[in-house]
């Protein structure tokens, strides 16, 4: 049995117990709940092997003992961080100007200017005029006249030109923006006439890059919405249409949508996206199915696409794991997961159109591979491999694979086309350089797009790097460490070593502007990346053994020692500078790493920490024998040992939390009140009513609590700047 649960340990407890109120040179604890004193003399007075648990109590959080005592930690908690020097030099950081200097990042940035279409003759080009309305304007290469094909009304922009293959006609798509409620549309222009047809189309929303004209130009596809009522609720859907110019759009044929053959047959959940080869007159449908993971793939010659009933034929069914597919020069080129997790980059022939003579266009590696797009004659798509991308280009021509150059060592994301120029765009970042859009134009240059006045590194003078750190087991353990250039690495400066579960494995996490105000500490990030490899797919890519949570191999508080051993080792920091946070609700791997391992930190803080097993449905709140734990799953309560010397600790929870409770936190923060040996590092309880994810980013109230947790923390690694000033 545990120590903490044997009732010889209540006999050390109950001596505690009287000088819990003594004083510390930071205040003193609340003394415990006069019920739990007696229950502890209880437990004292009947030594058994089955004693009940006397803390049971705290599992009552309405209790009125229990809520006073709660309501006195809180007093004590405040009193402290009301006392902390820097406390409101920093609250002010992280509410004023840090943020404000880092630039926020636009969907698509600064809208890139639409391209202009040429031909022997004449050249088409968009135009503001000074009343705010864009022109769409055709000028003569013989004779420089122009004339206006099309006018924007009031608050329409163009979005995008879409030349007929044969240049007669002109679709110009449009956003139209009424009290805020936005439409596509695309209208059609005769070019050689100048006229406007009365042909106007309503696209679905985002589907701008879902219109393409057929091959003959006297018809375009195009996404609508379609309402479809199940059960007597309606459900707005997407289609597929075919619009014949000339005719009323109200008889548009539907080609992709409800009441198709097999085998592109679609179920109510699936969505389809329609994608054209221009030079092989091919129409492919992408059907994204219900899990909105796996997809299939149909074509049809543009000739026989009439409408529901074409006949589609199978290109690549869920199994094929396609996740990407693009068109350039005379093939198709795939981004499969099928044979390797990490991805696979494939080329076939458009005359083949075969799956199984598919060709691989680079090895598969470590690398894992990303987003695959194609602009004109060439493909692109990046890699990454621990933490870091490179962005790779395939020309369809020559087949040379070459590296674009990257302004930073960062992380690729949101890769996309732009509608209006067909220009590349993707988000570049690091743990220490704030994101930003970049674009690459036509002369293969990266352009950065941000918003006026800012500028494109505004944290300038930091470093960050990540790599793997090699675990007993045989994992690897991403680490991300920010610092500044310079930083001699003496162990003097303040790290914060930080749990993150949210970004997925094997990626490195991105830029936090709060961060920086630990950094202008003299302090040092560490970033342990906490996701272990839980599915097949990323057991494979990781080459890891099954992992579950009662897998000891795999216990997340070894990940957290190893990252401590390693950050002192190196003389990143000290045992007396190190600090450990872990935010997320019901994990356990910073408390139960500093209860393992209490010489390795100054202090910690975790928030909603799981403590303990939750109680059976039968057992309610009732004072029973103390809950039997599967064998391999140990808890940190049960590892509470008396006279060792635990770093000082903040222990958050919010009151409505269910997974890990609120009376986890409590008793937690009990036990060790009264059994850490070293009463200098304070163990402090704060309780509040938890907030919305959306309050959570606009409330101040969360600067303000991660305010508090800082300076407590740095004043616990020896900052003076945050030592505690007098009074009690």
């Amino acid at each position: 049995m545990p120590e903490f649960r044997s009732s010889c340990l209540w006999l050390v407890l109950s001596a505690f117990l009287p000088g819990m109120a003594q004083a510390q040179t930071w205040g003193a604890y609340p003394a415990m709940p006069p019920a739990v004193v007696q229950a502890v003399q209880s437990v004292r007075d009947n030594v058994t092997s089955e004693a009940p648990d006397p803390f049971r109590l705290f599992e009552q959080t309405e209790h009125v003992q229990v809520k006073d005592w709660l309501q006195r930690q809180n007093a004590l908690t405040d009193s402290v961080m009301a006392r902390l020097e820097g406390r409101d030099a920093l609250l002010a950081r992280l509410r004023g100007q840090m943020l404000s200097e880092v630039p926020t990042v636009p969907v698509t940035g600064k809208a890139a200017a639409i391209e202009d279409i040429e031909n022997a003759d004449s050249r088409i080009y968009v135009q503001a005029g000074a009343d705010q309305h864009r022109r769409v304007i055709i000028q003569s290469k013989a004779v420089g006249a122009e004339r206006v094909l099309f006018l924007t009304a009031d608050n329409e922009q163009i979005q995008r030109l879409l030349p007929a293959p044969d240049m007669s006609k002109l679709g110009v798509l449009t956003q139209t923006n009424n009290n805020g409620r936005t439409e596509l549309h695309l209208s059609i222009v005769h070019v050689s006439e100048g006229r406007l047809l009365d042909d106007r189309i309503t696209l679905a929303d985002d589907a701008e890059n879902n219109a393409f004209w057929k091959a003959d130009s006297k018809a375009v596809f195009y996404t609508r919405s379609a309402d479809r009522h199940s059960n007597g609720i309606q459900q707005r859907k997407t289609e597929i249409a075919q619009h014949i110019i000339g005719e009323p759009v109200r008889i548009d044929k539907v080609i992709v949508g409800a009441g198709m053959a097999k085998p592109a047959r679609l179920s109510s959940d699936d969505t389809v996206r329609m994608r054209l080869v221009p030079d092989a007159a091919l129409v492919f449908i992408e059907v994204t199915h219900a899990n909105g993971k796996a997809k299939s793939y149909f074509y049809a010659k543009q000739s026989d696409v009439t409408g529901v009933g074409t006949a589609w034929k199978l290109f690549a069914a869920p199994a094929d794991k396609i996740e990407s597919l693009a068109f350039a020069g005379d093939a198709i080129y795939l981004l499969s997961r099928k044979k390797t997790t990490n991805g696979s980059l494939l080329k076939i022939d458009l005359k083949t159109l075969k799956l199984g003579q598919a060709k691989p266009l680079v090895k598969d590696g470590a690398a894992i591979l990303h987003e695959l797009f194609a602009v004109k004659d060439a493909v692109y798509w990046h890699a990454s491999e621990a933490g870091v991308s490179q962005l790779l280009k395939a020309d369809a021509n020559s087949g040379n694979i070459s590296a674009i150059v990257l302004p930073l060592r960062g992380q690729v994301s949101e890769m996309s086309l732009e509608p209006a120029s067909g220009q590349l765009s993707f988000i570049l970042q690091s743990a220490s350089v704030a994101p930003v859009r970049y674009r690459l134009g036509k002369d293969g240059q990266l352009v950065s797009v941000l918003p006026a006045g800012t500028a494109a590194q505004p944290t300038a003078g930091i470093l960050s790097k990540t790599f793997y750190l090699a675990a007993a087991n045989g994992e690897r353990i991403l680490l991300t460490l920010i610092y500044h250039a310079g930083l001699e690495m003496d162990g003097s400066h303040p790290a914060l070593l930080v749990t993150d579960y949210a970004t997925p494995p094997f990626f490195a996490p991105g830029f936090d502007a709060s961060r920086m105000a630990w950094l202008e500490q003299g302090g040092i990030v560490a970033i342990a990346q906490m996701r272990s490899a839980t599915s097949d797919v990323d057991r494979k890519a990781a080459r890891l053994a099954k992992y579950t949570a009662a897998d000891n191999k795999n216990d997340q508080s070894t990940k957290v020692i190893l990252a401590a051993e390693y950050l002192i080792k190196e003389a990143y920091t000290s045992t007396g500078k190190l600090a450990a946070e872990e935010l997320d609700s019901g994990k356990d791997a910073v408390i139960k790493a500093a209860l393992r391992r209490p010489d390795l930190f100054a202090a910690v803080h975790v928030h909603n920490v799981r403590s303990e097993a939750l109680p059976a449905v039968d057992e309610k709140i009732t004072p029973k024998i103390n809950r039997t734990t599967a064998v391999e799953t140990a808890f940190a309560f049960d590892e509470l040992r008396s006279g060792v010397a635990y770093p000082a600790m903040l222990i958050s929870a919010d009151t409505t939390e269910t997974g890990a409770p609120l009376w986890m936190s409590a008793k937690l923060a009990a036990g060790m009140q009264i059994l850490s040996a070293n009463k200098n590092r304070p163990v402090l309880l704060r309780t509040s009513a938890k907030r919305s994810d959306a309050e959570m980013q606009t409330a101040q109230s969360s600067q303000s609590e991660r305010a508090d947790a800082w300076a407590f923390l740095l004043w616990q690694a020896g900052v003076k700047k945050f030592s505690l000033n007098g009074g009690k």
